[in-house]
């Protein structure tokens, strides 16, 4: 399991022998707190804390993902009617180039030892993936291949694309809130629709195993740094899905560890197949969720 982490000061929180990395660093926080574009020497500061606390263990820097709820005060956006569907994560990495290669050389720069991987958020189709490589490539020369460059799967189109993505990827990792409400066409932070955010409906559940079954076909390392991760039916679920790692918030790293430590691989497996062939999310919540209950009894019978 590895850790989603904001900033350097989550660090202090948690002691990182108990994570195998960091499968989400959210880079957007280093500029959300700054009152200008940070430089590169202030970006790599930041990284490089990062990449050495973990001592070798991967860490995953996701690029730079501003817009919609997410507004940098001193970068003056164009205004959207629906900014959830607009100029975010790959789409403004690709057109403000200067501003994406000078995070990526940051990165690149951080990396002394252990391994560095950079994800590409909001892609949306393979040519994205191949224009960002291309830019990479370009501006890093021989250094480009320091790094491994994934593709995170939150958009519907994304995830029927990847037959395409997992072959030029270097691994995907699921962004499974956004993907559910685009799935849904639903904004979840709206009061009026929200019950329509389904993360465990079996159209959504079928749609992760389809994610992981490709992923799987293609040799493509495939894990999960959303929300469901951390959530004790999800994390069941999508480790009988086929996902490799679940990447959570360090607060839900002891427990997900503690209840899948109760299962057994083929149960999870048999789990999965029969949540996602559910006709409902009513039928599919109750299924996982008495295993979740069932498993935990185990935990708590064994502490």
């Amino acid at each position: 399991m590895t850790a989603n982490i904001e900033t350097p000061r989550d660090l202090d929180s948690f002691n990182p022998a108990m994570v195998g990395g960091v499968g989400l660093f959210r880079t957007e926080f280093a500029y959300m707190e700054r009152s200008g574009f940070p430089t590169l020497e202030e970006q790599r500061s930041v990284y490089k804390e990062i990449v050495d606390h973990f001592e070798g263990k991967p860490v995953v820097f996701r690029t730079l993902d501003v817009g919609n709820d997410k507004r940098l005060r001193y970068f003056d956006m164009p205004p959207e009617q629906n900014p959830a569907l607009g100029w975010r994560g790959i789409r403004m990495s690709l057109e403000w180039q200067d501003l994406f290669l000078i995070q990526i050389q940051a990165i690149v720069a951080a990396h002394d030892e252990g391994e560095v991987r950079i994800l590409l958020p909001m892609l949306t189709v393979v040519e994205e993936l191949r224009e960002a490589k291309a830019l990479m490539e370009k501006a890093l020369g021989s250094d480009a291949q320091r790094v491994l460059v994934g593709a995170m799967i939150e958009v519907p189109a994304a995830a029927m694309a990847l037959k395409d993505i997992a072959q030029e990827a270097d691994f995907v990792s699921v962004g499974t809130n956004d993907l559910t409400q685009y799935l849904f066409a639903v904004d979840r932070d709206n009061t009026r629709v929200s019950s329509l955010y389904q993360p465990y409906h079996p159209a959504n559940l079928r749609v992760l195993r389809f994610i992981a079954k490709t992923c799987r076909q293609f040799d493509c390392p495939v894990s999960v740094c959303g929300e469901m991760a951390g959530q004790r039916a999800g994390a069941l679920f999508l480790a009988g899905s086929g996902y490799q790692a679940l990447s959570m918030g360090v607060g839900f790293v002891p427990e997900i560890k503690a209840l899948l430590a109760q299962t057994t691989l083929k149960d999870l497996v048999a789990l999965s197949r029969q949540a996602a062939g559910c006709r409902t999310r009513e039928e599919a919540v109750s299924l996982l969720r008495e295993a979740a209950a069932a498993a935990w009894e185990g935990v708590l019978a064994n502490s």
